[in-house]
């Protein structure tokens, strides 16, 4: 004689599968039922997350993904020591006219660069049409010269 045929038991997987679809048929219910309740909860939440939005600061320099003991690390900074650092600061000027070589536009730029030199801390130098070098070669002669020198 045969046994009669049973289903088999829902496996572990399909059990939890089931209780995460009551979880949320649950949360869907309250949710329906107190709409302002939630709604001030998020505006809570949101209010308490946007008030720390000025302390967020974002890492964009390769060394802060090496720990600091790290002989990579340890030698990369014995190099930008020894070499200089490579943190720069660019200014746009655009002048009124479109000639940046007419004369009240290089006094204003001059003005512009002695005030970031003196004024400016921890400046160690500023490159701009003031100081830029003229390289050129003439005949067997290397010529280098102010750019605006004349």
């Amino acid at each position: 004689m045969s046994e009669p045929l049973t289903a088999p038991k829902p496996s572990a997987i399909v059990r939890a599968h089931a209780h995460v679809d009551r979880l949320f048929a649950r949360w869907a219910k309250f949710s329906f039922r107190h709409p302002w309740l939630i709604i001030f909860c998020w505006v809570a939440i949101v209010g308490g997350f946007s008030t720390q939005l000025g302390k967020i600061t974002v890492e964009t320099s390769a060394e802060s993904f090496v720990h600091e003991d790290d002989p990579a690390r340890i030698a990369y900074n014995h190099f930008r020591y020894q070499f200089g650092r490579d943190e720069r600061i660019l200014v746009m000027v655009e002048s009124p006219s479109g000639d940046i070589f007419n004369l009240p536009f290089l006094n204003q730029l001059k003005a512009l660069h002695e005030a970031l030199e003196q004024e400016v801390p921890k400046v160690v130098a500023v490159d701009s049409l003031i100081n830029a070098r003229q390289t050129r070669g003439e005949a067997d002669e290397l010529i280098v010269e102010d750019f605006l020198e004349d």
